[in-house]
C-alpha cells in the first residue's frame, strides 16, 4: 500500500505543476479541467507504478522552472529526469532551442555542460564498471519492440512494423517535422534570422510560446515513435489540451463560435484517451 500512496502523492504533485504551467502560460482556467479526465493516467500513477510518471513529473517541473526564469535549476532538474528514463529526451531539441533563444549560445552551452556533468556523476557507478554497456543502453538503445504490444502502429502488418527501414524512416520524419516547426513556428525569422547568431544575450521569452515549443516538440517525437505502450500516455496527455487550445484559439471568437471552438478542444483531448480505453 505504501508505494501506491507515494505515487498518489506524486500524481497530485504532478497535477499541481501542470496547473502552474498552464497558469504561467496564461491559459483559461477551464482548460486545466481537461488534464484530469484520463482514467488511464490515473492508473499509471497509482496502480501500475511506472517510472514514466516520475520522469514526466521532473520534466514538467523543469519546464515550470524555466518559465520562472530559473534556467540553471531547470537544466539540473531536466537532466535528473533524463536519468530516470529516456522519455524526456524527446524534449531535448526544445530545451536547447529555448536556452539559445533566451540567453545565446554561451548560456546554452554552459547549461548543457551542467546537464552532462550531472549525467556523468549519476552514472559514475555504472561507468566505472562497464561504460560501453551504459552508453549503449541507459538512454534507450536498441530494444526488442514487439508488434503485439504497439498501440500506435498496430494497424500495420507485422512485416512492415519489423522492417529494418521502418524505424529509421520514422526518425527521418521526426527530424523533418522538427526542422519545419523550428523554421516556420518556433524561431523568429527562421534559421537564417538573427536570433540564433547571438553568442550572449538576455531576452525574456513569451511563456505561451515556450510551452508550445516544449509540448509540440515532445508530441512530434511521440507521433514518430516506432511503438507506444499504455504507460506512454503520461508522456503527452497533459500537453494535448494546451496544444489544441493554442492551435484553435477559442478566445479569438465570441458567442457560438467560441463554444464550438472550446468543444473542439475538448473532443481532441478525449480522442487521445479513447484508444487506450478500447485496447
Amino acid at each position: 500500500r505504501a508505494p501506491a500512496v507515494v505515487f498518489a502523492a506524486l500524481y497530485l504533485g504532478n497535477m499541481a505543476v501542470v496547473f502552474e504551467i498552464y497558469r504561467l502560460a496564461g491559459t483559461p482556467g477551464w482548460l486545466t479541467a481537461l488534464c484530469v479526465l484520463s482514467k488511464r493516467v490515473h492508473s499509471i500513477f497509482v496502480l501500475r507504478l511506472f517510472n514514466d510518471a516520475l520522469a514526466q513529473f521532473f520534466s514538467f517541473l523543469a519546464l515550470m522552472l524555466f518559465l520562472r526564469r530559473s534556467d540553471r535549476l531547470s537544466a539540473v532538474v531536466y537532466s535528473f529526469a533524463v536519468s530516470i528514463k529516456m522519455q524526456p529526451l524527446l524534449h531535448s531539441p526544445a530545451v536547447g532551442l529555448c536556452f539559445v533563444l533566451g540567453g545565446g549560445w554561451s548560456h546554452a552551452l554552459s547549461l548543457v555542460s551542467l546537464m552532462i556533468a550531472l549525467q556523468m556523476a549519476l552514472g559514475m557507478p555504472f561507468l566505472a564498471t562497464n561504460p560501453w554497456a551504459y552508453f549503449a543502453r541507459a538512454f534507450g538503445g536498441p530494444g526488442d519492440l514487439q508488434h503485439a504490444w504497439s498501440v500506435n502502429w498496430r494497424m500495420l502488418p507485422e512485416a512492415v512494423f519489423s522492417h529494418p527501414a521502418f524505424g529509421p524512416g520514422l526518425m527521418m520524419c521526426q527530424v523533418a517535422l522538427l526542422l519545419w516547426f523550428a523554421q516556420t513556428r518556433w524561431i523568429p525569422g527562421g534559421f537564417l534570422g538573427g536570433k540564433l547568431r547571438r553568442w550572449s544575450m538576455q531576452q525574456a521569452l513569451d511563456r505561451q510560446a515556450v510551452v508550445c515549443i516544449w509540448f509540440a516538440c515532445n508530441f512530434v517525437g511521440v507521433c514518430c515513435l516506432r511503438t507506444i505502450h499504455f504507460q506512454f500516455l503520461v508522456w503527452y496527455f497533459h500537453s494535448v489540451p494546451f496544444l489544441a487550445w493554442y492551435a484553435i484559439q477559442p478566445e479569438q471568437k465570441q458567442g457560438l463560435l467560441w463554444i464550438l471552438r472550446c468543444a473542439a478542444v475538448v473532443v481532441l483531448t478525449l480522442c487521445i484517451e479513447v484508444p487506450y480505453l478500447l485496447t
